[in-house]
């Protein structure tokens, strides 16, 4: 990562806009796509201000990026390299980088030196929540964890 961070000193950040992580969570069955789409509202809603770039994740459903791409400060983008690459063919780089949950949140925070912050969603009746709930416990110790549900 040092090497990529020398590359991207001179890359902006634009306090305007946050850099969304999707993630396949409906595609896989881990939540509804309904439930998926309410979450990202409730995303919205806490953005309300700022532009979201929303990096789609290879395999997410057209249709449920169709319905993201209606609320009215997210903005879909479909990547073909991988997110920590973003800032090499951009001017600018969000101030901020979000999702659920992703190992990229605390690349994209330490490659970029930008904040990271992580929405917990209702994950009580799923049969791996201690696994879900042990990944949130770990990102609290990195940066803000923001519950949905509370």
């Amino acid at each position: 990562y040092k090497r990529l961070q020398e590359c991207l000193k001179q890359v902006k950040k634009d306090e305007n806009k946050v850099l969304f992580l999707g993630l396949k969570l409906s595609e896989i069955g881990i939540l509804t796509q309904e439930y998926y789409i309410q979450q990202i509202k409730k995303i919205a809603s806490y953005y309300e201000d700022k532009q979201i770039l929303y990096i789609s994740h290879r395999g997410e459903n057209q249709e449920k990026l169709n319905k993201i791409k209606q609320l009215k400060n997210i903005h879909i983008i479909v990547l073909d390299y991988p997110v920590e690459l973003y800032g090499l063919y951009k001017d600018t780089i969000p101030y901020k980088v979000s999702s659920f949950y992703s190992t990229a949140l605390y690349t994209m925070k330490n490659i970029y030196d930008i904040e990271a912050e992580s929405f917990m969603f209702d994950f009580e009746d799923f049969e791996h929540k201690n696994t879900i709930l042990n990944v949130y416990d770990y990102y609290k110790k990195y940066f803000k964890v923001i519950d949905l549900n509370a």
